[in-house]
């Protein structure tokens, strides 16, 4: 696989698995409830796992982990907001 594929392929996973594991929370607002079960945290898991895997033949084991969580914390951090956002909640005047 070519650098860009790859690098396009292991973000496309990592952040499926970092919304997956945001939608797992009780305090998550993306969905009316929080996904509930062991599907959810075993495609989450597989999610990164496959994106870390792919992560590794572009760089090196320690590299890929930590884009990996770098990438988590983006998601993470961003999602909320952008979630919040577009929810379209009136402004508190």
């Amino acid at each position: 696989m070519t650098a860009p594929f790859t690098s396009v392929l292991a973000t496309l996973l990592i952040v499926g698995g970092g919304a997956l594991l945001y939608t797992c929370s009780p305090n998550q607002k993306l969905l009316r409830r929080a996904l509930h079960g062991m599907v959810p945290v075993l495609l989450e898991i597989g999610f990164l796992l496959l994106g870390i895997t792919v992560l590794t033949t572009a760089a090196s084991f320690c590299t890929a982990c930590l884009m990996s969580v770098t990438l988590l914390m983006i998601v993470w951090c961003l999602l909320p907001l952008v979630v919040s956002f577009l929810s379209g909640r009136p402004s508190h005047d």
